[in-house]
């Protein structure tokens, strides 16, 4: 009985225990972190065609976007990269410009970076070309949008 409880008739004394039950926690392996550290970094050139963007006094019909992703391995790494550009292609000042259609995105080659060359980034912006294949000349074509 509780120290201060008087007893009801004809009810026998019972002691009242609650206990407060607690999601477990499950304790992550030792090497969780580390896992994550070592997805692989991939650098992959994504072609886009059907586009018509004038760029001075020539017109661009595609253009080559070079992006690092991570990802489990390079068929991941492909997907991951063609919706980043994908993702962001719409949002860029080219896109504003551009007469044709959306850009058709294709990989034209895909690499596993080595750990010191994750350190450096990605080079960035869009490398644009004619419809004979030789590159635009574009003043901003460091620039990513």
């Amino acid at each position: 009985m509780l120290a201060g409880a008087a007893p009801l008739a004809g009810v026998p004394a019972t002691r009242v225990v609650t206990k407060t039950v607690r999601p477990r926690l499950e304790a992550c392996p030792v090497n969780f972190a580390v896992r994550r550290l070592n997805v692989p970094r991939y650098e992959v050139t994504v072609q886009g065609r059907g586009i018509v963007v004038p760029i001075g006094t020539f017109l661009a019909v595609g253009f080559l976007r070079i992006v690092q992703v991570r990802a489990a391995d390079p068929v991941e790494a492909e997907i991951r990269a063609v919706e980043l550009v994908g993702s962001e292609w719409p949002s860029s000042s080219h896109a504003f410009a551009n007469r044709g259609g959306t850009p058709h995105l294709t990989i034209i080659r895909i690499g596993l970076l080595s750990w010191w060359h994750r350190f450096l980034g990605a080079p960035g912006g869009y490398m644009f070309f004619a419809e004979d294949g030789v590159l635009v000349p574009s003043n901003n074509r460091h620039l990513a949008g």
